[in-house]
């Protein structure tokens, strides 16, 4: 569930106050025509949310000061962790390497002295690659690429380090031991990475990096499989309610075998809040399944720095208390420098409390990390759209759309950029035409953003064919925080531009 969704351009109210934008970021209006459309939408608030993350949704700094958006500055100790090939006889290992993968990824984030890029963007680089340009693409001078292999009770991996400039290994290693050392062998290829390219490494790194997830193998496997469920549900369709409630039974399972599992708890957590969040469950009773997974993960560790960062995911999506959700973000940035999720919430709560100029920091830093990440690069381009820096906004638009796989928000926002810059609906009605016409389900979906555009246009008729394909119980219930928008008041809108007051 991604944070963005709340998102709101502080161009119009009515009665609902939203922060400044600082007078840096003012533009000259683009003529009566604006300002009569804007004026006519007063009450509306703009919502352009890419349905995303939760975890939570998961971001980005030397982007905007190295003067480059498709080529960020490479530091020395900066790695990427492609995804593993699975070369297992049963494809539904894939599940395995992917999570091997992602637990070196992880152990190597742990360490401040390497730049680290996020789950999210390595993903898109699986199979056979240009490592050059995987190098050029993700901002990183080293990759870490392997294969992972398991059958019966042994697992074969073969991991290698190689330079993204000068396409040579630095490094690589070949491990077949009995399938229960696999987290022995997590870590000693993260140690060995690490080594290779010089990092410094404290005490308490060096800890983390040993640390096992859990004894209990099979549990291990549930774990695995609720995660990328979770991740997925970050784009709200049919599938995320069955992604959601899927992903704690599996995790439910894992920890009846394994009691202690502290990540298991952790995305537990993430789970429940997501169906609160998402309105699936919004009852105080799902809210305190979070908690209570939460402090059951806390009793375990209460210094993790996952624990941290699911208690900010709690409070900020749960409670709406920022300041609560900030503070235990703080926390946890000390032991996971390299998570992209904690600046990426840390600059929506700078955005929600009219922190414009530490909330675009935040998500520079957080697109460095994750650069290319969907739904991180609406929210930084959203970001730059509000607060009127178009030229910023459309820089990380144009990145968007490079990405294999992207949103119809992602698609959008160039549209909206346009709008916003020159009252000009057209490339609006453009993108969605070609959306449509790929997936007319896509209808349902942009319910929002084609009822704000018909009232911007003054187009009762179309106003009231977007609102008949609306079958949420509110105006975006889904994912949009404590601004909500009852059928009524839409219709309401309408009313007043055909100018039936009564009906208002």
């Amino acid at each position: 569930m991604s944070c963005h969704q709340d998102a709101v351009c502080p161009i119009l109210s009515n009665g609902v106050k939203t922060a400044p934008v600082p007078p840096r970021r003012e533009a000259e209006h683009a003529g009566g025509a604006h300002r009569a459309v804007v004026a006519l939408a007063a009450a509306v608030i703009l919502v352009a949310g890419a349905a995303a993350f939760f975890v939570f949704p998961s971001l980005r700094i030397h982007l905007a000061t190295a003067g480059s958006t498709s080529n960020p500055a490479r530091p020395d100790k900066s790695i990427a962790v492609l995804p593993f090939e699975n070369l297992s006889d049963d494809p539904d290992d894939a599940f395995f390497a992917d999570g091997v993968q992602d637990d070196v990824l992880t152990k190597l984030a742990k360490i401040s002295d390497l730049k680290v890029i996020s789950h999210t963007s390595v993903m898109h680089y699986r199979g056979k690659q240009d490592l050059r340009k995987v190098g050029k693409a993700l901002g990183v001078s080293y990759v870490l690429e392997g294969t992972v292999r398991r059958s019966g009770g042994k697992v074969r991996l073969n991991a290698k380090l190689v330079n993204t400039r000068t396409n040579t290994h630095l490094w690589a290693q070949e491990y077949d031991r009995h399938l229960n050392e696999v987290f022995a062998i997590e870590t000693d290829v993260a140690q060995s990475a690490a080594n290779r390219l010089g990092a410094n490494v404290s005490a308490h790194e060096q800890i983390a990096i040993q640390e096992r997830p859990t004894k209990d193998l099979v549990a291990y496997d549930l774990y695995v499989r609720a995660t990328p469920l979770i991740e997925e549900s970050l784009y709200y369709g049919l599938s995320s309610e069955t992604n959601l409630f899927k992903a704690v039974e599996l995790l439910n399972q894992a920890l009846t075998r394994d009691p202690v599992f502290l990540l298991a708890y952790c995305q537990l957590a993430r789970a429940h809040d997501g169906i609160y969040w998402t309105r699936l469950d919004h009852t105080p009773g799902r809210l305190e399944l979070a908690k209570s997974a939460i402090n059951s993960a806390s009793r375990l560790s209460p210094d993790s720095g996952e624990v941290h960062l699911a208690s900010a995911l709690h409070f900020y999506y749960g409670y709406l208390d920022y300041d609560r959700a900030r503070d235990e973000l703080d926390i946890a940035l000390r032991t996971m420098p390299n998570n992209a999720r904690i600046f990426e919430l840390n600059g929506y709560i700078d955005r929600r409390q009219g922190h414009w100029d530490d909330a675009e920091h935040k998500l520079e830093r957080a697109m460095e990390l994750d650069p290319r990440n969907d739904d991180v690069l609406f929210g930084a381009g959203f970001t730059y759209l509000c607060s009127r820096d178009y030229k910023r906004a459309r820089e990380i638009s144009d990145r968007g759309l490079t990405l294999p796989t992207k949103s119809n928000y992602a698609r959008l926002l160039p549209a909206w950029i346009d709008f916003h810059e020159r009252a000009d609906c057209q490339p609006w009605h453009d993108v969605l035409e070609k959306i449509l016409a790929e997936n007319p389900a896509s209808a349902r979906d942009l319910t929002r953003g084609r009822f704000f555009v018909s009232l911007y246009e003054r187009d009762p008729v179309a106003a009231e064919r977007a609102l008949a394909t609306l079958d949420y119980p509110v105006m975006n219930a889904r994912g949009i925080g404590d601004v909500k928008f009852s059928p009524a008041y839409a219709h309401g809108l309408v009313a007043r531009i055909k100018g039936d007051a009564a009906g208002a």
